[in-house]
């Protein structure tokens, strides 16, 4: 095949795709920018800065078809302008070796090599990009979500509120976020326990009633602990560095109650704090936001993964609760008092206990408080010193002490409800039956020190229960598979760029197709084939069971599936290569 001829045929494929390309990214990137723009809302900028963001993906995302709709045109093109004939007969053969087929070789490497370094580094970061022009704002999302659904969940509490708004920002701090609520009502969800047995026996020629029954398999089962109203609550909302959000909620002239008041108590709150919530980044952790290295990093780290980090993070925290509240239990029954130093040395609260009050006992349920069950009227004492000067002095009969570890600051925040309160002479905040108040303290070292432990020590050791460790091994094998997924998928998507553009030659020489939208139509099945196959074996590796001992992996299932597209069009190419040259 000549030099003139070569540069004939591939100048067309060139011209012909760049256009075809270009038009089907633009397409796509308005397309992509539907979503965001009916759901968060967005201004001006963000629309400017998503449409930028969004064209090297979209771009990717269309050279396959892109490519076999040139090459369709192209060769039908010359097959219906009688063009192969006169090459045919002057000796050129139809075969990609040095034939007219291969411009079409040479293009389909070309188009492939771009897609693969396109899906490999720029997709990745631009993809990102757009979730964080996205989710730049987490306040003005939460007050988007309120003035739509009057509702919003962060884990397990559950936010209702009448109406939202932004402050103006803090010049002093730009990187703090803040989103006032009026009408608040917030709800604790915890999960169910499983209902005891009967403590007696039925009567002879009786049937006991039947036990309610609890769905052990409905993961998503809950049931309301506690309910807090409020006339408003500020929301105060921090990025930390382990791509977690801080979140702490400052509520102002309300009620708090629980969901049963047999054995609870209802407490009014004048001004308190309830946080901190960590909460997972909006911007999910997925491997399509990676690229190559970052892949391979997670293959070989897996705990440098943001949600193992997060597991890791959430069983230490519970670890953390636990010791120090266990602590807390030890001194309270022992020494019958305990006394907080806060951070800062300025502030120190003591809390003690009458002979004659009752044991301090830890509620399975909620495992992130200590509680000391109603007794006599003056059976807790409560004291809180700024330096050497008594600020408050409280008498109680009911004592709660909630923990919350924060291990950012090497610090925990400790809170102190009492019900059924007397305040002593020494106490200048207003008369109420409840009284809460919150300081933060310096996390014991030993405490501390378990941060240190390694993932070994949370998928093996018998410390860590059961579930939680069959939990963090299944999150693991998940990773495992999207890592896989992801590098196949890409490298298949890639390959089908080069099988897309044979089988688009072939068609063209076989089929005349010089009209553009039978170009289009006959090139189009092929290629969606090929990408839902993709897609579908993306799936299927991360439908990884629950009961993933005793069922098998998926991954070998989705990887043949991702495959197959390309092995079918190679099949379908070749065949038609065949025939072509057989004429």
């Amino acid at each position: 095949m000549g030099r003139t001829l070569f540069w004939y045929v591939f100048r067309d494929l060139l011209k012909i795709f760049v256009m075809t390309s270009g038009t089907l990214a633009g397409i796509m990137s308005f397309g992509g920018l539907l979503r965001p723009l009916t759901q968060q809302g967005l201004d001006p900028a963000q629309i400017g800065q998503m449409l930028f963001y969004f064209t090297p993906a979209m771009l990717a995302y269309s050279l396959p078809i892109a490519a076999l709709f040139a090459t369709s045109v192209v060769y039908g093109r010359l097959s219906a302008d009688n063009e192969l004939t006169a090459c045919r007969a002057g000796g050129i053969g139809l075969g990609p070796v040095f034939g007219m087929s291969f411009p079409a070789l040479l293009f389909g490497i070309l188009v492939a090599v771009i897609s693969l370094v396109f899906l490999c580094f720029l997709v990745p970061t631009y993809t990102l990009k757009v979730e964080r022009v996205v989710y730049s704002n987490m306040a003005k999302l939460i007050a988007t979500k309120i003035d739509r659904t009057h509702e919003i969940r962060f884990g397990g509490v559950n936010i209702f509120a009448q109406k939202a708004y932004l402050p103006p920002p803090d010049p002093s701090d730009p990187n703090r976020q803040q989103v006032v609520l009026e009408g608040v009502s917030f709800v604790q969800y915890e999960k169910p326990d499983k209902p005891e047995a009967p403590a007696t026996k039925p009567a002879a020629g009786t049937k006991a009633p039947p036990a309610p029954k609890i769905d052990d398999k409905n993961k998503s089962l809950r049931v309301p602990r506690e309910f807090m109203m409020a006339r408003s609550a500020t929301i105060d909302i921090r990025e930390r560095e382990d791509d977690q959000v801080s979140l702490i909620i400052g509520l102002e002239g309300g009620i708090k109650y629980p969901r049963e008041f047999s054995g609870g108590t209802q407490i009014g709150i004048e001004l308190t704090q309830f946080g901190p919530l960590m909460i997972p980044s909006p911007i999910k952790e997925d491997t399509k936001f990676m690229d190559v290295g970052r892949l391979k990093l997670l293959y070989d780290k897996p705990e440098e993964s943001r949600k193992i980090a997060s597991y890791i993070a959430d069983f230490l925290r519970r670890d953390q609760t636990r010791r120090f509240l266990t602590d807390l239990q030890g001194k309270l029954n022992g020494q019958r008092f305990v006394q907080f130093k806060s951070r800062d040395d300025k502030s120190t609260v003591t809390v003690s206990l009458d002979p004659a009050a009752p044991p301090a006992v830890i509620d399975p349920a909620a495992a992130d408080e200590v509680s000391v069950p109603a007794g006599g009227p003056s059976t807790i004492m409560f004291e809180r010193k700024e330096g050497t000067e008594t600020r408050s002095f409280q008498w109680a009969r009911e004592l709660r002490i909630r923990a919350r570890p924060d291990n950012e600051h090497s610090a925990i925040v400790v809170t102190i409800e009492l019900y059924g309160r007397s305040p002593g002479a020494a106490s200048t905040r207003p008369v109420s039956g409840n009284y809460s108040d919150v300081i933060e303290v310096r996390m014991p070292l030993e405490i501390q020190g378990l941060k240190h432990r390694k993932l070994n020590a949370y998928t093996h050791s018998e410390e860590i229960p059961r579930a939680d460790r069959d939990r963090l091994r299944r999150e693991l094998i998940v990773l495992n598979n999207n890592i896989w997924a992801e590098a196949m998928g890409r490298l298949s998507f890639s390959t089908s760029c080069l099988i897309l553009v044979m089988v688009g030659a072939t068609l063209g020489m076989m089929f005349r197709s010089g009209n553009f939208l039978t170009a289009f139509a006959v090139s189009f099945v092929p290629a969606l084939l090929c990408i839902t196959l993709i897609v579908a074996g993306q799936q299927m590796c991360h439908a990884v069971p629950f009961q993933f001992e005793s069922k098998p992996n998926p991954l070998k299932y989705g990887i043949a599936l991702i495959w197959t597209g390309n092995v079918v069009n190679l099949v379908i190419a070749t065949t038609l290569l065949w025939r072509i040259q057989r004429r």
